[in-house]
Order: structure tokens, then sequence, then C-alpha cells
């Protein structure tokens, strides 16, 4: 028994070292994944973030939804700024990136998630950051944006407003993104028969739906947030399962004009 212990720490040891070694290898290669990965590790991070890296995987996810060196980007309903960081080492010095919070978010946990993304960019902390407080449909942007992430919060837009918040909200992002811009989309895997309001999920089927009735071209999905440990009956809160979530990812993109009147 002993020897079996020790033979499955060994594996999980290499396996961790394995990964740990194709990200060093691709960040020589690949400036994005450098920048992400410094940021990742950098001493001033806001003190829950580290926590949420394994559940978020901005490594893998981040090239897999096309983020590019020099981008303007959007990060939609960014809490406390996370993703807005790593979005911001991502695009890179000349990049651009717009978090954005609804007025809500000012009043949500007592204000938490403003107060914490007011911290992240103190003292000109993330220079390329631009926190803005302004509802989705009023957003400012005509096709000026590259890409834009909507993160883990389509359901709760779907459970409050229902498919006609959701198409209002995708449809401004539209109007925000320059022909061919992308859309990502991250949410909580739910399942039919479920309360799924209560658990702050969403079906992947409907998602995927609003996306293409919105007039979005989904181009790819991804499990590499897939997690068979969340059997989609709890509150995404629950202890365990904090952060470590099953979620959906879909890359889309706005169609390009057609060149025909």
């Amino acid at each position: 028994m002993l020897k079996l212990l020790i033979t499955k720490s060994t594996m999980f040891s290499l396996i961790a070292l394995s990964t740990l070694c194709g990200h060093l290898a691709l960040a020589e290669q690949d400036p994005v994944i450098a920048r992400v990965n410094t940021a990742m590790n950098a001493p001033d991070r806001g003190p829950y973030d580290a926590l949420k890296d394994s559940g978020r995987k901005p490594l893998e996810v981040l090239p897999f939804f096309g983020i590019k060196t020099g981008m303007t980007a959007l990060d939609m309903l960014t809490g406390s700024g996370y993703s807005a960081e790593m979005l911001a080492a991502a695009v890179g010095p000349d990049g651009v990136v717009y978090a954005q919070n609804s007025f809500l978010v000012l009043r949500l946990i007592g204000g938490e998630h403003h107060r914490g993304m007011m911290a992240r960019i103190k003292e000109n902390r993330l220079p390329n950051v631009r926190y803005i407080v302004v509802e989705p449909q009023d957003m400012p942007f005509e096709e000026s944006l590259d890409f834009a992430m909507w993160g883990l919060n389509m359901h709760d837009d779907y459970h409050s407003g229902g498919e006609a918040l959701v198409l209002e909200v995708l449809q401004s992002i539209k109007r925000g993104l320059k022909p061919n811009g992308i859309l990502a989309i991250s949410d909580h895997v739910g399942i039919a028969g479920q309360d799924n309001e209560k658990l702050h999920r969403i079906e992947p089927a409907i998602a995927r739906a609003l996306i293409e009735k919105a007039g979005f071209v989904i181009e790819a999905s991804s499990d590499l947030l897939a997690n068979p440990a969340d059997d989609h009956t709890h509150e995404i809160f629950a202890d365990g399962l904090r952060y470590q979530t099953d979620q959906f990812l879909f890359r889309a993109r706005k169609p390009q004009r057609s060149a025909f009147i």
C-alpha cells in the first residue's frame, strides 16, 4: 500500500511539473502567455486572485479565446477585476482594457466588488485599464472593440430578465465590437430539471442559442474548465465548489459586413 501511495504521489508531481514546464516553454514563445504568467506571479496581486487561478486557467483560456497583443478589450461585469487584470497583461502596454460594472455593483455586498476594483487600479497600478461604471445597454462603444468577455454572469441576467435582457446585453456588446471582433463567454454549467436560478447556473444549450440569436457566429467551444466532480446540483458558492465549478466556454465572432448592399 505504501508503495502504491508513493507511486501515485510521484505521478501527480510529474504531471504538475510537466504542466509547469509546458507553461514556461510556451511563455518563452508567446508574449501574451509570458505577460499573463508574470501577472499571475506578481507580489502585489489581490488577496483572493490566486484562489481563482485553478478554476479559471487564464494561461490556457485566454489563448483559446483569441486575445492578442495590442487589442482593445472589454471585460463585462468585471466585479473586483480579476479578469480585467489578466486581460490587461494579455493585451500588453499597447492595448487597452475597459472594465465595466453596472451601478448594482456599487451596492452589491456593501460595495465590496467596487472597492476591490478601485484598489486594483489605485496609483495607476494597471495603466492600460479603464474602469467604467455604466449599464451594459448604455456603453459608449461603437465598433471600437476587438474583444469582449462576458464571464460567469449571463445566468444572472437570464434568470432576472429572461431572454430579452440577455439579448439586449449581447446586442450592446455586438454594437461595440468591430466586424470580426471576438465575443468570449464563460458560465457555470446548469442542467435541465434543476433550479438553476437558485444555483446560479445556466444550461449551455440556452447560452449557445442566445449567442446565435443575437447574431454572433460561434467558432468553438471548450471543456478547459470542465470539472467532473461538479454534479450541477449545488450552488456555485458551496463549500469545496467555489471557484471550481464546471464551466462552459464559447468563442464567437461578430460577422464581417457583407460586401453587397
